[in-house]
């Protein structure tokens, strides 16, 4: 009774801290397999043994000074006593503690102890650190180390951070500039939306200025450094047309034996785990498919819920021949838990059953209580033309118009220039693409949509080789932020190639001009000659549009404005005043890795001469 009050004690403070979020670090994640041992009572029913002499490091990490706790250490022994010192970083003791001498024909194995909290509340700075458990005397038995839980005064704080899995570096700031008086200043606000899709833009911040004149927009990679380029585009990612859907499973918990899908009611999942190798298999057994649909592009998505390790996922399909395709398979890990697998078009069968075979190749104790969901849908049918404006050795502008399916989008702009062969009407974006000293290539470096929303890419570093994702991007002129997602319609866009401008004419009369530089580190757009018909009150001058889902899975972290006041997107502000605004990463991010940081400054008349 005495153990389950405990247990029960400990989950209680869990669920009503309101000083941090705490977590839970088991001891089988940081010692070896060999060291393990079964316990049924024990957290995930394994423990670690530990004898004289030995050491366990607990690693975690910190995204900003925090104030930090070891709250429990939890342990077992059936023998004689054992002692053991927990430090911080190997340098400050903790506390020492004392296992009590009892013996129980080694059931006391199995009734596990807590410390209550070891040592002080201690300020630790941002960085990697380290919590060691030194075994200094035990009997030939040794002890058994279960977990152990850390609090940590953070509630921005996630567990991809605390594992060292995403890593933040607060020294990075953006130099705003001192707070100007010879100009007034804009107002930027923050609206966060619902989303349905991950990867959709789930923030938005509105500038308004009572009479904005010039601005400078400026993209630049991420001040953190890194190799990796992490980017799911948002098409593939996410289906929002449920039309699409050809059947789906949500929330299987593993194991299961046969499940019927909630779409069409014909389609049934088998689960089975193999009796000689850790393989698992769900197969997918579905209707044939109508002959009008045989010719369209599917994606099938499996997505997990927080897996206990690393799983490898196969998967393979049933083709119309009778034939079954070549295995494809991926790792999923806690930093990536979608596995997206594209099904060409004339794969099924529109007189058989259909059929998925999906294997998962991991230990069946790790597959125990996971979740995952299961979705296979068609891919709506985009249709891209595009025509090229304008190319010479270094720059090409090309205007594109998309089709989705046999429906044209009624929202589309002129586009029209003296310098280039005739006008191009029913224009959906226009792309610019530019050379960079060190590669033959053209590169993009901008888009700009019919309905305003400009993207911006700096040149690719020396040496890199893929795309360049494109992340935070800007809304160009007047629109309505109660209306979401921002739209301000662009009428018609006249290009001059060389210097590069482009002379927007909005739907509602309003005008701009843009002039678009490219530096080695950075692409600039000039936005000058503003003429807005709408009133600058009520309506954004331009729309920060960006995603943050949570610190190392986001496009912006951070904003900062004049005097460098740097605030987290997501917290301790509503309204923020300047006259240069930076919208920045602090966390290396899984997603858009190297999308780009983005700047906005207002500019004066007097400056204007500055950037031409």
């Amino acid at each position: 009774m005495e153990t389950w009050i405990q247990h029960l004690i400990i989950l209680l403070t869990c669920f009503v801290s309101s000083e941090g979020v705490v977590f839970r670090m088991e001891a089988e994640k940081y010692a070896a397999r060999r060291f393990h041992n079964h316990r049924e009572n024990a957290s995930g029913e394994k423990a670690v043994n530990f004898n004289k002499g030995q050491k366990l490091n607990f690693y975690f990490c910190l995204r900003d000074d925090a104030e930090v706790s070891v709250n429990q250490v939890v342990y077992s022994n059936d023998g004689g006593s054992d002692t053991f010192e927990v430090n911080l970083d190997g340098k400050l003791v903790l506390g020492n503690l004392k296992t009590p001498e009892q013996s129980n024909g080694g059931k006391h194995w199995n009734e596990f102890l807590y410390s209550g909290q070891v040592g002080p509340n201690m300020t630790l700075e941002s960085g990697r650190h380290t919590i060691t458990l030194d075994f200094k005397e035990t009997d030939r038995h040794g002890l058994d180390v279960d977990f152990i839980e850390i609090e940590v005064n953070d509630k921005k704080l996630n567990r991809e951070i605390f594992e060292c899995a995403v890593y933040c570096i607060p020294e990075i700031k953006y130099d705003n500039g001192p707070i100007r008086d010879d100009m007034p200043s804009a107002i930027a606000e923050r609206i966060v939306v619902p989303v349905n899709c991950p990867t959709d833009d789930n923030l938005l911040i509105p500038v308004y200025h009572e009479d904005i004149k010039h601005f400078l927009i400026t993209a630049t990679l991420p001040k953190y450094r890194s190799f990796e380029n992490h980017y799911t585009g948002k098409e593939s990612f996410c289906n929002d047309d449920n039309s699409g859907i050809l059947w789906s499973f949500s929330n299987l918990k593993i194991p299961w034996d046969k499940q019927t899908d909630s779409w069409s009611g014909f389609t049934t999942l088998k689960y089975q785990a193999s009796n000689v190798s850790k393989n698992s298999y769900l197969t997918v057994t579905f209707q044939p498919i109508a002959k009008n649909d045989l010719a369209i592009d599917n994606t099938l998505k499996i997505s997990f819920n927080e897996p206990k390790a690393d799983i490898y996922v196969e998967m393979k399909y049933k083709k119309s021949d009778g034939s079954w395709s070549t295995p494809e398979g991926q790792y999923i890990t806690p930093q990536n838990m979608d596995y997206l697998v594209s099904i060409p078009r004339n794969t099924w069968s529109d007189t058989q059953e259909n059929q998925v075979e999906i294997t998962i190749l991991a230990d069946p104790e790790t597959l125990t209580g996971l979740d995952l969901d299961l979705l296979l849908y068609r891919r709506k049918e985009k249709r891209r033309r595009e025509e090229v404006l304008f190319n010479d050795m270094n720059t090409r502008v090309a205007a594109t118009n998309i089709y989705v399916g046999d429906e044209t989008d009624n929202e589309k702009m002129v586009v029209k220039s003296g310098n280039i062969k005739g006008n191009v009407s029913n224009v959906s974006f226009i792309s610019v693409y530019q050379k960079s000293q060190w590669s033959d290539s053209q590169h993009e470096i901008l888009r700009i949509h019919q309905n305003g929303k400009l993207q911006l890419l700096p040149l690719p570093a020396h040496g890199f080789q893929g795309k360049m994702p494109f992340g935070t991007s800007v809304f160009l002129g007047a629109n309505d932020p109660t209306k979401m997602p921002p739209k301000a319609p662009i009428d018609q866009i006249t290009i001059i190639p060389e210097p590069l401008e482009m002379f927007l004419t909005y739907k509602d009369g309003s005008k701009a001009t843009l002039l678009v530089k490219t530096d080695l580190d950075q692409t600039n757009v000039l936005v000058k000659d503003v003429q807005i018909t709408r009133d600058p009150i009520q309506f954004p001058f331009a729309t920060i549009s960006s995603m943050w889902q949570f610190d190392g899975n986001a496009d912006i972290d951070h904003v900062s404005t004049n005097g460098n006041v740097e605030r987290h997107v997501m917290n301790g502000w509503k309204e923020l005043y300047g006259t240069h605004f930076s919208f920045f990463r602090k966390c290396i991010s899984n997603h858009n890795t190297l999308s780009p940081d983005v700047q906005l400054k207002l500019v004066n008349e007097e400056d204007l001469y500055l950037h031409l």
